[in-house]
């Protein structure tokens, strides 16, 4: 097992969650842009024409930086 670490908070303003429908089905869904998360943790996009994101991927990335961010604020609660 071999770790990378990753700057999260320095990153974690690249990526933009949207909201958006499904074409076919009219489905209202939430999501992040793959090109945008390509540029940070290329890793979990996949596909060619389509990009898609492996969003189980991306859960321990979110967690840490959410963590990272309580560290920053926690300070000026005080």
């Amino acid at each position: 097992l071999e770790f990378r670490r990753v700057l999260f908070r320095s990153t974690l303003d690249k990526i933009e969650a949207v909201a958006f429908r499904w074409r076919d089905t009219g489905a209202q869904s939430y999501g992040v842009i793959a090109q945008q998360v390509a540029t940070v943790l290329p890793e979990i996009i996949s596909g060619d024409t389509v990009k898609t994101v492996n969003y189980n991927a991306l859960i321990g990335w979110l967690i840490q930086a959410v963590k990272e961010l309580r560290e920053l604020v926690q300070p000026q609660e005080r």
